[in-house]
């Protein structure tokens, strides 16, 4: 909030939190930081925005990520996707968004944000342990058999800045609503031609992550993951999943 009410280019922005069925009071937290802290208290006219929505019950972070697309102010034209952890830089927002603008010229669109085009994060960090290394590689060499390239090197950065143009052609139509919907969504992206860019992101893993970091967790998430890709790529193959 702060980084955001410093800039006049996002000083009229609104933070969605969005809170997928949790039980422990996130959607309270938020309203009374919403209420109490700067400088979401002390805005007069206009200002940065905290708001929470919440889902009913616990369905994933693609279904979490797709209510809170849907869920932005009208006024709204470009989304960023961000963990609640804190772990991607917030201070690179603006190449994202000079990416963005780029990427949307090069595409013809002019400096228009009412066409689709998205920018995806690469994580670039300064430490990263030997668990959490084995379980990229192998998701992406996945990914890459069985979608072929996504134009991105990093699915999984949950990092990501669109227009909300994009956001509302991509989001409705994700079958997948848990750990690879990321997936899903440029594998959609590159079917329907929207433009697809990637800009390095500052980023910290936290401690306290969900990701899992002793051998065994990761050859059980690896095969988690390779399952997923799989059945999403043969759905679409036999029909049973449409992107029109």
């Amino acid at each position: 909030g702060n980084y955001l009410s410093a800039s006049n280019d996002y000083s009229d922005a609104e933070i969605l939190v969005v809170d997928d069925g949790s039980t422990d009071g996130t959607a309270a937290v938020v309203t009374s930081l919403s209420l109490t802290s700067p400088p979401f208290a002390e805005r007069k006219r206009g200002g940065v925005t905290l708001r929470c929505v919440s889902l009913s019950k616990n369905e994933g972070k693609g279904a979490a990520v797709s209510y809170g697309c849907l869920s932005c102010r009208e006024s709204t034209s470009i989304v960023l996707v961000a963990d609640a952890d804190g772990s991607g830089d917030i201070g690179c927002l603006d190449g994202m968004m000079s990416e963005l603008s780029r990427v949307i010229e090069k595409n013809g669109g002019g400096c228009c944000y009412d066409c689709p085009a998205m920018i995806v994060g690469i994580r670039r960090e300064t430490e990263r342990s030997l668990s959490r290394q084995i379980l990229r590689w192998g998701f992406r060499l996945t990914v890459t058999l069985f979608c072929g390239d996504l134009g991105v090197r990093d699915t999984q950065c949950g990092f990501k800045l669109m227009t909300k143009a994009a956001a509302v052609e991509l989001y409705p139509r994700l079958n997948l609503k848990r750990w690879t919907h990321d997936v899903e969504l440029l594998f959609l992206a590159s079917r329907l031609k929207i433009a697809v860019g990637e800009r390095e992101v500052d980023w910290v893993d936290k401690e306290g992550s969900k990701l899992v970091t002793s051998l065994r967790g990761v050859v059980g998430r690896s095969a988690i993951m390779f399952m997923e890709v799989v059945i999403m790529r043969l759905q679409y193959l036999i029909g049973n999943w449409r992107i029109h």
